[in-house]
């Protein structure tokens, strides 16, 4: 039941950005490269950006999809979560996600 809900996973977009980026940071290892390309396939499906190979961002709430997903592929310590109010030259990123 829970693998359908990963499939499903959507996270919604609120009508006006609060201008604050989510960035996801993770460093999974080698041994887990299963999961590891499971969760990186689920961000991109989400529409996360990808800043760096292993951080990503989004300007919506997402947390509790994260955690979700987190929790289900087993990647609790390899994964971790933030908000930022400035993204260095952000404006690539703001253009990708149509917030210019």
């Amino acid at each position: 039941m829970r693998e359908f809900q990963f499939a499903d996973l959507k996270i919604k977009k609120p009508k006006k950005w609060d201008r604050i980026w989510r960035v996801v940071i993770f460093d999974i290892p080698r041994k887990k490269v299963k999961e590891r390309e499971s969760f990186r396939g689920k961000l991109r499906e989400a529409g996360f950006y990808q800043l760096q190979e292993s951080v990503w961002a989004f300007p919506y709430p997402c947390q509790a999809e994260i955690e979700f997903a987190v929790e289900l592929l087993g990647l609790y310590p390899y994964v971790n979560m933030l908000e930022a109010r400035n993204i260095k030259d952000d404006a690539k990123i703001k253009k990708y996600f149509s917030l210019l």
